[in-house]
């Protein structure tokens, strides 16, 4: 039948006209209800040119086809006490392609608010109850609902009526009997507006969680006080701190194992190893530096100095070892570590544009590397210095020999082995 309309233009004449008719007939029943109804001239006027602005809107739209149907995907909630200005208003929206949702009264359409999400309310003023002003303010008091933009379709139209509509925060005022065209054209720009502004708090939004991010990320290579510098547009950033202690932790035969194993399953194994290491770091308050291949680099003193630097330090070499053997134990990383720790002055900074890294440098850096290259797997070889610090906190066993350091010449070092248990 529809092809047949479609292909004949007489039937589909027809089918016009029978459509204007009912129309005209839809039409005349609500203007006949209304002034059937018990009320005074003045108060029926204002609902019957709603009436007949709504079949006159009906007649006009019959030729358009629904070309307007989908170009709007928004949902319009009205608010009107009076029925047939509520399906006026409805059946119009519906026809220029939005979702429309009715209420008779101020309280449910407030309920209706908080089960539903609306793009845009229409707003009589004249509600029984709670009115139109009472609905306005507990909206746009309300954060989850202030954005919603509010249009004002009203019978009372007097100056300071709208004048006091827009005060409390009306996006716009529409009197009635009201011009259809005028209504949509204002109603779109209302819903426009917000959509630019949701898309400006998604903008807002997602830059704050880029920004989140990118700091995240800067925090995983620079300690936290670090960042905090540059932060404040810091530029350059070298410190001295005069006492601190450097750890090296470095794996024992790693070059050899690491020629017979994937690629894929070593770098799980190291990451397995060195996650714990950098857990044990935060745990005992030690800045892990960096990883260079299979060795790990840590410094406890800096940024934030500590009087107990070397006890850091050395607990942390200490609980590396055992780290290790827990691998071990599993089947992973078949490998025996070393650590080094010596104690004195660093420079530290930052260095590097498109990829920030913070770095120590000094002697006291060499040294500890000495001290973990010449130590024995499974024990934290020290040098004096650390050992002076340590006082009798932990139980240090002296070399029988003393150690060749490059530009140190022979050197006394002191050995900690985990204790079991």
């Amino acid at each position: 039948l529809v092809e047949a309309l479609a292909a004949d233009p007489a039937l589909s004449a027809v089918a016009d006209a029978e459509r204007f008719l009912e129309t005209m007939l839809d039409a005349a029943r609500r203007c006949a209800r209304l002034f059937a109804e018990p009320r005074s001239c003045s108060t029926r006027t204002t609902p019957a040119k709603d009436a007949i602005a709504g079949a006159l809107l009906d007649v006009n739209d019959l030729n358009r086809h629904g070309a307007d149907e989908g170009v709007n995907s928004s949902t319009v909630l009205v608010i009107d006490d009076d029925p047939d200005s509520r399906e006026i208003l409805m059946r119009y929206l519906q026809r220029k392609g939005h979702r429309a949702l009715t209420a008779r009264n101020g309280e449910d359409g407030l309920a209706m608010l908080r089960a539903l999400a609306f793009d845009a309310i229409l707003l009589d003023l004249d509600l029984p109850h709670l009115n139109g002003y009472g609905v306005l303010q507990q909206l746009k008091s309300d954060p989850v609902f202030a954005a919603i933009p509010v249009v004002i379709v009203s019978g009372f139209n007097e100056r300071e009526t709208v004048a006091h509509c827009l005060e409390q925060g009306a996006d716009d005022f529409i009197a009635k009997p009201f011009d259809p065209v005028l209504l949509l054209s204002r109603l779109r720009a209302s819903i426009e507006k917000k959509r630019l502004l949701d898309r400006e708090h998604e903008s807002h939004e997602r830059l704050r969680r880029e920004e989140e991010r990118s700091r995240s990320l800067l925090l995983n290579i620079l300690p936290a006080a670090v960042a905090r510098r540059l932060d404040y547009g810091q530029t350059m950033i070298a410190d001295h701190f005069q006492d601190v202690s450097v750890l090296f932790c470095d794996l024992a035969g790693f070059s050899r194992y690491s020629s017979s194993v994937a690629p894929t399953e070593l770098v799980k194994q190291l990451n397995l190893l060195f996650e714990a290491f950098d857990e044990l770091a935060v745990t005992h308050g030690v800045e892990k530096i960096k990883t260079v291949g299979d060795a790990y680099l840590a410094v406890a003193g800096l940024p934030e100095p500590c009087s107990d630097h070397a006890l850091r330090a050395c607990r942390l070499g200490l609980d590396m070892i055992r780290a290790a053997a827990a691998v071990r134990a599993t089947g992973n990383l078949p490998l025996g570590v070393r650590v080094g720790v010596h104690s004195g002055p660093v420079t530290a900074g930052v260095i590097g544009k498109l990829k920030f890294a913070y770095d120590i440098w000094g002697d006291t850096v060499n040294v500890a590397s000495r001290m973990e290259s010449t130590g024995v797997i499974g024990t934290v070889q020290i040098t004096q210095a650390t050992r002076d610090k340590l006082g009798e906190q932990l139980l240090c066993e002296p070399r029988e020999t003393a150690i060749e350091i490059k530009g140190k010449g022979l050197m006394q070092t002191w050995l900690l082995r985990p204790v079991s248990g």
